[in-house]
């Protein structure tokens, strides 16, 4: 799908329109938003979390703040499997398989 949204783009680049270049920014706006509201409306909590977060100042901080991007890159694209939700609900469950293989891994009880 990205490769057809590149493509009219360069179409858009050559020809000019303002049509395709705003089709083509709502589709990805579409894609990389899945975990946001259609609206893209900020909730007051985000609001709020945003005032408080600060700013990055230094390299450092900005270093920082990539890897925090990209630690949540990996999270949204690992809750997306469903393999994720089966390791949830196995560890939530009292009496699952996967708990009491962890449990005798962690060390020898019952």
């Amino acid at each position: 799908m990205t490769g057809i949204l590149e493509m009219f783009a360069l179409v858009e680049m050559i020809s000019g329109a303002g049509f395709l270049a705003s089709w083509r920014n709502r589709m990805l706006a579409a894609k990389v938003n899945y975990f946001h509201p259609p609206h893209d409306k900020k909730s007051s909590l985000d609001k709020y979390i945003r005032s408080k977060a600060g700013r990055p100042f230094s390299r450092q901080d900005r270093l920082r703040v990539q890897f925090a991007d990209g630690l949540v890159s990996l999270v949204r694209t690992i809750v997306q499997y469903e393999a994720f939700r089966q390791c949830i609900r196995g560890l939530a469950l009292a009496h699952s398989p996967m708990r009491r293989a962890l449990r005798m891994k962690g060390g020898k009880s019952r």
